[in-house]
């Protein structure tokens, strides 16, 4: 029973040096005039390079299959109204499953690890 008991006890000092280092994300209040400011991505994305997708949507509940440990695409291009020209810009998720890497223009502005967690990406910027 005593070896038991220092294993748990030793699971419970890893599980809470974990719960130390993991930092969670506060989404920003959303000001009133940024609703009416706002770009909404939702609609219609390219999935790995050759398939419309659905946004938000799940791929398998659209029939489209990824190989185990492989990585699938999504893309869209979108434009940044002028005015928001020197503005802190967000861009915020709302869900993304598993693991994600965030790239605009090709270039990677963050990543995500989480399951259906919201999640946001802090003045991303743009030119």
């Amino acid at each position: 029973m005593k070896r038991i008991y220092s294993c748990l006890l030793a699971a419970l000092c890893v599980l809470f040096q974990l719960q130390a280092e993991i930092v969670v994300p506060r989404l920003s209040p959303l000001p009133r005039q940024v609703e009416k400011e706002r770009v909404p991505l939702a609609g219609t994305w390219t999935f790995n390079g050759k398939h419309d997708i659905e946004v938000p949507g799940e791929w398998v509940m659209q029939g489209f299959e990824v190989e185990k440990g492989q990585e699938a695409l999504y893309e869209r291009t979108f434009n940044i109204p002028a005015r928001w020209e020197g503005q802190r810009v967000k861009l915020r998720c709302n869900g993304i499953y598993s693991e994600s890497r965030i790239c605009i223009n090709g270039k990677e502005v963050g990543s995500h690890l989480g399951g259906f967690t919201a999640f946001e990406l802090e003045e991303i910027g743009h030119s």
